[in-house]
């Protein structure tokens, strides 16, 4: 049996979390957190292929997460943003390099949005 990439989505909202099982638990091993420190470690003790990162959560923005990672963080993990306000100018200069998407939300088009997972996570 085929090992399943690792996604992390760190979302404070649990609906979020149930859609993303939803749609990609059948293709993908999906990792939860609920707030940017749960998230970092988890990001660390896991090395996902994609991390999916609200820009705002509770404890910090999607911009202090990616500022707060180590040069070795993201080595195997690409990074998408999940956003219903923000857009990528919204991040600071630094990490905009470190995100190579935004979704926006209200996801609207869903089907596009599992293929462009699929090509990151490759």
């Amino acid at each position: 049996m085929a090992i399943k990439p690792k996604i992390l989505i760190i979302d404070d909202e649990f609906i979020i979390h149930k859609l993303f099982i939803n749609l990609l638990s059948a293709e993908y091993t999906l990792l939860f957190a609920s707030s940017g420190a749960q998230g970092i470690e988890m990001l660390r003790k896991e090395q996902p292929k994609l991390l999916l990162l609200d820009y705002q959560l509770k404890d910090m923005s999607g911009d202090e997460f990616l500022s707060s990672l180590r040069a070795t963080d993201l080595l195997k993990t690409r990074v998408a943003m999940i956003s219903g306000h923000a857009t990528l100018e919204d991040l600071s200069q630094r990490n905009r390099s470190k995100v190579n998407h935004l979704f926006p939300k209200p996801f609207l088009e869903l089907q596009k949005m599992m293929e462009t997972i699929a090509s990151l996570v490759r």
